[in-house]
């Protein structure tokens, strides 16, 4: 899969959060990858906030990558 660099930055940023992305963040390019199932919804944080985090397939574009 050939990702746009600023799709590219967006998903090695999701990865170095480890599971507690903020929703609020980067929101198109993040939806983008999750429509692409490069991200998923992983846990809501003590504040109530929606926090985002790689799927197994977002893992392997990143060692593609």
């Amino acid at each position: 899969m050939k990702l746009t660099k600023t799709l590219e930055s967006a998903l090695r940023e999701i990865e170095d959060w480890n599971g507690a992305y903020p929703e609020a963040w980067k929101p198109k390019t993040r939806e983008k990858l999750e429509s692409l199932g490069l991200v998923e919804f992983k846990r809501v944080n003590w504040r109530g906030a929606k926090q985002y985090g790689l799927t197994d397939a977002g893992r392997a574009a990143i060692n593609g990558l």
